[in-house]
C-alpha cells in the first residue's frame, strides 16, 4: 500500500495525492455513526496524520473538529 511505504520511508504524502478524496471517505465513515467504522478510522488517523502534508492536515483537522 502506498500509505504503509510512505510511513515506512518516513516520507510525506506527495503532494498530487488527492487528498479531496481520502478525506472525503473519512468524513463519510465518521458520519455513518458505527463504532466499528468510528474506531478504525480515528486509528488510521493516528496512525496517517504525522505523514500528511501540514497545510492538509490542519485543513481537515480544523473541519472535522468543528460543531455541527
Amino acid at each position: 500500500m502506498l500509505i504503509t511505504k510512505i510511513h515506512r520511508n518516513k516520507a510525506l504524502i506527495p503532494p498530487d495525492f488527492d487528498f479531496g478524496f481520502y478525506f472525503k471517505a473519512i468524513r463519510m465513515l465518521l458520519g455513518l455513526d458505527h463504532g466499528t467504522s468510528t474506531a478504525k478510522c480515528v486509528w488510521v488517523l493516528y496512525q496517517t496524520m504525522h505523514i500528511i502534508p501540514k497545510k492538509e492536515r490542519d485543513l481537515f483537522l480544523i473541519e472535522i473538529m468543528e460543531p455541527s
